[in-house]
């Protein structure tokens, strides 16, 4: 059986399929479906107004948008932050600048890694200035 502690509470669980313990997954639904409810019938709301009306937290709310559970289509004013600029955005976890930044690095990366290998295709090499001399 494979058991560990919730990462958002630390109680003692049986892991499956899920990220938290039960009782957890139960408070992010109900969290879930407060917010749902309120911009469903409130799609102009910031989210100031959905979280003081909820009382769920404002991360939360944020959590919900960037994870796609909430349609940015029903939200008009569904902003928030870029997690890696700050740049208002509507879904996703970037903007498209920082996307595309991104994107680049891991290509570029990956044909670092790639040319980098040994001509077997089996390995890495090691470049002759980073031996240590002795």
């Amino acid at each position: 059986m494979n058991v560990g502690n919730c990462p958002r509470c630390g109680r003692l669980y049986s892991k499956s399929l899920a990220k938290f313990c039960p009782q957890c997954v139960e408070e992010d639904d109900k969290m879930y479906e407060a917010v749902y409810r309120f911009v469903r019938d409130n799609p102009s709301s910031s989210i100031d107004q959905v979280h003081e009306a909820t009382e769920v937290p404002k991360e939360r709310i944020l959590q919900f948008l960037r994870e796609g559970r909430i349609d940015v289509a029903e939200w008009v004013a569904a902003e928030y932050p870029c997690e890696r600029c700050g740049r208002d955005i509507t879904k996703g976890r970037y903007c498209e600048r920082c996307a595309e930044e991104l994107k680049s690095s891991l290509r570029s990366l990956a044909a670092e890694l790639k040319t980098g290998r040994d001509k077997s295709g089996s390995g890495y090499h090691i470049d002759e200035r980073s031996k240590l001399r002795i």
